[in-house]
């Protein structure tokens, strides 16, 4: 399914050069100008297109938010206090503004897109230090100030408000005696 790019109002003459199953193949003064379902027209005489300019269309422009590709992380860690959190944000139609790394409400990386050799595909990499318990990281890729998009991970360490030390067996056979203070 390809996302909506442009308009007209009723009663537009669009001139076809194609027809595939049920699509229409709209064709402009040098190259095809996109496609529109048979259902939303009824055909005409040709000669009603002549006067096709293509400023008779009005063109939508397409907003698509970032992808971000994260490199697998464990989502627990017993021996290590951080992580390296590691990708990468793709976003085809528009120059990226920031790729931002979160803690809870704590931001722990920014990286700008205005520096990128390619604001339109950036890669980061940042050691992310974990407080004790579950930890949410959310990496933050902006456009601009209307568009971005989250992405959510959660990894835990040992710790926190309900964290629970092993308990040491003893080995079978030994005996420990100890005394109260």
């Amino acid at each position: 399914k390809s996302p909506l790019w442009a308009s007209a109002g009723k009663g537009t003459v669009l001139p076809a050069d194609q027809r595939r199953g049920d699509w229409f193949r709209i064709a402009g003064k040098s190259a095809p100008l996109g496609w529109i379902h048979a259902g939303a027209v009824r055909k005409v005489p040709l000669r009603r297109a002549k006067n096709f300019k293509e400023t008779a269309l009005t063109l939508i422009p397409l907003i698509t938010p970032p992808q971000i590709v994260l490199d697998p992380v464990a989502n627990f860690l017993a021996d290590d206090d951080s992580v390296l959190l590691s990708g990468k944000v793709l976003d085809p139609d528009h120059n990226l503004k920031d790729i931002s790394v979160w803690v809870g409400n704590d931001k722990v990386y920014l990286q700008s897109g205005s520096n990128a050799k390619n604001a339109r595909k950036m890669k980061f990499s940042v050691r992310v230090k974990l407080n004790p318990g579950p930890n949410m990281i959310t990496v933050v890729a902006r456009e601009g100030a209307k568009y971005s998009l989250h992405k959510n991970i959660f990894v835990s360490r040992p710790g926190g408000l309900d964290w629970k030390e092993p308990i040491d067996q003893l080995a079978a056979g030994s005996e420990t005696s100890y005394n109260l203070d």
